[in-house]
């Protein structure tokens, strides 16, 4: 999400028919005009970064005869007629410089097409190898290099990897500054597993990159987070940049509190990461290099379910006086990046298997999962209870689920009951207590819930089961019966064959002794006979 900047500089230059109006009063005006040369002034360039323009359409001027007026015309650079005859203006393939002019017209006021326009122009002068009509490298400490002698014409100018900008030289404004400022860091966030449940731990990544501070003498890099409700942060934060790990309290400060964005972020959390010498920092690594930041949140009891889920904002705040130019000295630019988490309510229901319309009150479970839960570095919690099942090693999320009097299975947490919230995975849900009068499921219920998340959009939830049917509402509640069989009834049979095949072959064996029995009586009695 490239911010192409100078932009609006573009679209005056551009819209004024590609006039462009002096910025610095330090240049000299039309010293050149009459010889048909000029100049082009470019601020903000970092030490040893090259700049070069490439003239891609010429300008020749005519007095209109009777009036003080002078008619300019542009023509396309021969250079670049292959160029623009492949692209086109209104339908019209483009041959004349009447029409490039309406094309670079239209592109200006567009970031993200002139950006391509102009990577595109690079990528034609390199593959041709057309020679550059200016190029210069920067040695001024203070970032500003000058283009002397220069045709008249329409150019594009570029500064090492930054978005070119337009520069117009006509003979009443032969002379011309640019200023390349700096470009946005872009920032990205991302949450390794986008779904959870609760109290379930998720681990964000935060990418940015190292700006070019050449020729500031103040910096600031600040990392704004906006952690909504249903999170927790666990304030673990490490930053690596350019491969080197900071220390916190010494290159870094974290503060966290209440957020004060009440529309967005009503009981959110504010995270403030604060590099205490990014000057310093930034200095002495690579422009461009990585700057990673990782943390981690838990999933509370106040998580949003469904597909609102909960976003996670987070934004970087930087710059600071660069060349002694006041624009910059209070002036913070920042991008933002959104990463979401998704939770879904479990609601299960436990009934009688021969009428679902009874609930059944104080049935006690354990749910368990095939994942291993892992801390705030990814690293597995050994401390979690595991079991095997039939080769498959579980990892116990609660053992503390229980049916209320409306037969609503909820978690109890500290002696207080609360929805079950969970993430895509495959759980077991084993029954360890059976309500009176009932039998205990012999067997778990395994069920499958998967998906389908496309950054910060959950499109679809899916649950897949061999037990239970299971029934998904709004891509938010997955719900299930959960049925017991009274022991009024004969032997249990949800949740799996339970014993039944068992007393099945029992009451085989013990009718095959019956018979075998009384055939051997019979044989008996004949003998005696």
């Amino acid at each position: 999400m490239k911010r192409f900047i100078a932009m609006a500089v573009a679209a005056v230059v551009m819209a004024s028919g590609f006039v462009v109006p002096v910025m610095g009063s330090n240049i000299q005006q039309g010293t050149n005009a009459h010889q048909g040369l000029g100049s082009i002034q470019i601020r903000e360039i970092g030490l040893g970064v090259r700049v070069e323009a490439i003239r891609v359409l010429d300008m020749s001027v005519r007095s209109v005869p009777g009036t003080a007026f002078q008619r300019i015309a542009y023509t396309i650079n021969p250079n670049f007629n292959d160029f623009f005859a492949a692209r086109t203006v209104n339908g019209q393939s483009i041959t004349t410089g009447r029409l490039a002019a309406e094309y670079i017209t239209a592109l200006a006021t567009v970031p993200a097409e002139y950006a391509a326009f102009a990577t595109a122009v690079r990528e034609y002068v390199l593959t041709n190898q057309i020679d550059w009509d200016y190029e210069i490298t920067n040695e001024n400490a203070q970032g500003v290099v000058t283009m002397h002698g220069v045709e008249l014409g329409h150019y594009l100018v570029f500064a090492g990897a930054q978005t070119s900008l337009l520069a117009n030289l006509t003979s009443t404004t032969p002379d011309v500054c640019l200023t390349f400022k700096p470009e946005t860091p872009e920032v990205e966030k991302e949450v390794r597993i986008p779904t959870a449940g609760l109290e379930q731990i998720r681990i964000y990544d935060v990418t940015s990159s190292v700006p070019d501070v050449n020729g500031f003498n103040h910096f600031t890099w600040i990392l704004h987070d906006e952690m909504s409700v249903g999170l927790t942060f666990n304030d673990d934060v490490r930053i690596i940049v350019d491969g080197n790990t900071l220390t916190r309290n010494v290159d870094f400060t974290v503060v966290d509190a209440l957020s004060t964005d009440t529309v967005r972020n009503p009981g959110g959390t504010a995270i403030t990461i604060t590099l205490t010498n990014p000057l310093a920092l930034f200095s002495s690594a690579t422009v461009g290099s990585e700057i990673h930041v990782v943390y981690s949140a838990t999933i509370n009891e106040y998580a949003v379910t469904g597909v609102d889920g909960n976003p996670n904002v987070v934004r970087v705040q930087y710059s600071n006086d660069r060349f002694n130019n006041s624009e910059y000295g209070e002036t913070p630019r920042d991008d933002q990046s959104t990463a979401t988490v998704f939770t879904f309510d479990l609601e299960l229901v436990k009934v009688d298997a021969l009428d679902n319309t009874m609930r059944l009150e104080d049935a006690i479970f354990s749910l368990y999962t095939t994942t291993h839960p892992t801390d705030g570095e990814g690293n597995p919690i050994t401390t979690v209870e595991q079991r095997d099942h039939e080769g498959t090693t579980l990892f116990l999320i609660s053992d503390t689920l229980r049916s209320d009097n409306n037969g609503i299975v909820r978690w109890l947490r500290n002696g207080n009951p609360y929805d079950i919230t969970i993430g895509a995975g495959t759980f077991y849900l084993f029954e360890t207590h059976a309500p009176a009068g009932f039998y205990r499921m012999y067997e778990p219920i395994i069920f499958e819930v998967d998906a389908d998340v496309d950054g910060n959009t959950l499109n679809s939830v899916t649950v897949t089961s061999n037990d239970v049917n299971f029934d998904v509402q709004n891509n938010r509640v997955i719900r299930a019966l959960v049925e017991n069989v009274g022991d009024e009834y004969g032997l249990p049979s949800t949740g799996g064959i339970g014993r039944t095949i068992f007393m099945t072959v029992g009451g085989i064996v013990i009718l095959g002794s019956l018979a075998g029995m009384l055939i051997s009586n019979r044989k008996k009695v004949k003998e005696s006979q």
